[in-house]
């Protein structure tokens, strides 16, 4: 069901709409919008199904998935995509219904081309004033103004994710009035859309991040919207024996909760490995490392109970994301001794709390044929392998600083980026290293993929090397994940078997920078697992570092 607080709708969760409403066939007579509406309602539950009961539904002449697919191609070919049809709120909502549904398949690409066409449309209906709308079913009742909410929401979470600009900076959803007239829920998701706004508008403004007093203003804000509701909402809910209705609950609200530890952590992101003489970053480190575990323990929660990939999707970026920050947050900590190391004692419980992650993305992977879950789970077992290495001694980046071909890429990498990663001493630069070694520098900077991202490329950023990235050797991945890559269309399973011979440390990325290079704009998951989720992550450690500073140093 869609859960409604007086009036404000949680925006993820359209496809959970109730079973009995799905069955009720509009009139064949009805407006293409309605018979489109309801296609792609049924398509979005069943994207929900696991996988076993595909195999104990009797009597399809086809499978659920084909059935999935015929039904929302039909409606987004031949009703959302034509705009004569979805003047309407029943056609709005078959365009919003549309982007949910490319987000549950992981395309976070194609969502934010649609969902960035529902907020052209919703103004031209006049939705953000309040304005006369049609409607073609008088049955329909809606809040002209919560839809419009909700499209900027979501909107705005995908900008997030992908490091782009957004479509609007409507914060009316915050008003005092609309606070004090909404449930507590309602209060906070309200507030995650302000201050997912005001964090888009920091990353967008040049300088920014260098002015950490934004960042603290922000996270003020953050604290004053987690008071919005009651202390032990914040509690990590049971999803086991629940009623439909209390599944649907507390599923929003494990949602909800992820989707705060996530804004907190890229509100942080870009001070996670900056340094300075008066140690202020230290507070923005701790919040990232925080952040992620919260974020983690909830994914492990809510993916050992439900296993179906395409069943809010957006899960599954959080928990990449916040994993590899975490990751990189105790790599970084090794360049401090023992009794500095903040972390020390958390190491243990981090590597077993992202194992389980990476056996919940791998269990995933393997019921639904994922590459997305596959590739997560891979990365972050490459990530933790170096970070143990590290740990225990057996890797000294120092070593390895004077070989031909860190050299060569770690001058390439200071070249670019202004002489801004300087290696200590002790070797303590590990995220350096790694950015240098492992081409996450050069992915980055890849000239097809900064002019899509950044059509207006900002003076802060420089130009990106025309030379190919010569590091390409990727390291054989943990049997279980190899057995479940197999089986992944487009994942090159030969390639990923081979080992690094030049390279001492794990490859992060089996696939090549040439791979982004000419991915379509919305190129599925098949094509790039991440979707430009994972250069969108790096591009935020490469932008905080300041020209005053010595970054990783």
């Amino acid at each position: 069901m869609i859960v409604k607080a007086r009036g404000y709708v949680s925006v993820f969760f359209h496809g959970l709409e109730n079973p009995e409403t799905l069955l009720e066939p509009p009139d064949p007579k009805s407006h293409p919008a309605l018979i489109a509406k309801h296609m792609l309602y049924l398509a979005t539950f069943l994207q929900h199904l696991h996988p076993a009961v595909h195999e104990e539904i009797k009597g399809l002449s086809e499978t659920p998935k084909v059935i999935v697919q015929r039904l929302a191609n039909t409606a987004i070919s031949l009703v959302t995509t034509n705009d004569e049809l979805i003047g309407s709120i029943e056609g709005l909502e078959c365009v919003k219904l549309e982007a949910a549904y490319w987000l549950n398949w992981g395309n976070l690409r194609r969502s934010l081309i649609v969902m960035r066409r529902a907020v052209v449309i919703a103004q031209l209906m006049g939705l953000h004033r309040s304005a006369q709308y049609k409607i073609l079913d008088p049955k329909t009742k809606v809040d002209s103004l919560a839809m419009w909410y909700q499209i900027l929401h979501c909107e705005r979470a995908l900008c997030l994710q992908l490091g782009l600009p957004q479509a609007s900076h409507d914060h009316s959803m915050g008003s005092d009035a609309l606070l004090a007239s909404d449930i507590p829920i309602g209060r906070l998701e309200r507030m995650h859309s302000v201050i997912s706004s005001l964090i888009l508008a920091r990353n967008e403004t040049i300088g920014s991040f260098q002015d950490f007093t934004q960042t603290q203003k922000l996270d003020m804000e953050l604290q004053k919207a987690a008071k919005l509701v009651p202390s032990k909402w914040w509690l990590i809910p049971s999803l086991t024996d629940l009623t439909h209705d209390a599944l649907s609950a507390e599923t929003r609200r494990i949602f909800d909760q992820m989707c705060h530890y996530n804004l907190l952590n890229l509100l942080h992101l870009p001070h996670l490995l900056r340094s300075s003489a008066e140690h202020k970053f230290e507070y923005s480190r701790m919040m990232c490392v925080n952040a992620s575990r919260e974020i983690l323990s909830r994914f492990n929660a809510f993916r050992s109970y439900n296993r179906v990939a395409s069943s809010f999707r957006a899960i599954d970026f959080l928990a990449f994301i916040a994993g590899t920050t975490l990751l990189l947050a105790h790599l970084d900590s090794h360049r401090f001794s023992p009794a500095d190391n903040l972390l020390a004692h958390q190491s243990f419980s981090d590597r077993a709390m992202i194992e389980q992650v990476q056996d919940n993305m791998v269990e995933v992977g393997r019921l639904n044929t994922d590459p997305l879950s596959v590739q997560s789970a891979d990365l972050l077992r490459r990530l933790s392998t170096i970070e143990l290495q590290v740990a225990d001694g057996n890797i000294n980046p120092a070593a390895n600083l004077q070989s031909p071909l860190h050299t060569q890429n770690l001058d390439k990498v200071r070249d670019e980026h202004d002489n801004r990663i300087v290696p200590d001493a002790n070797g303590g630069c590990i995220v350096s290293e790694l950015c240098a070694r492992f081409g996450l520098i050069q992915m980055c900077n890849d000239e097809t993929l900064f002019k899509l991202r950044h059509p207006e490329p900002s003076r802060s950023q420089t130009q990106p090397s025309s030379q190919p990235s010569q590091i390409a050797n990727p390291t054989m991945p943990s049997s279980q994940a190899a057995a479940a890559s197999a089986e992944m269309p487009g994942f090159n399973g030969a390639a990923a078997l081979q080992p690094a011979e030049t390279v001492p440390y794990p490859q992060l990325f089996p696939a090549t920078t040439e791979a982004y290079q000419y991915a379509d704009l919305t190129a599925g998951v098949e094509d790039w697992a991440f979707q430009g989720v994972d250069m969108a992550f790096v591009d935020s450690l490469m932008r905080g570092a300041g020209e005053d500073e010595a970054w990783f140093h």
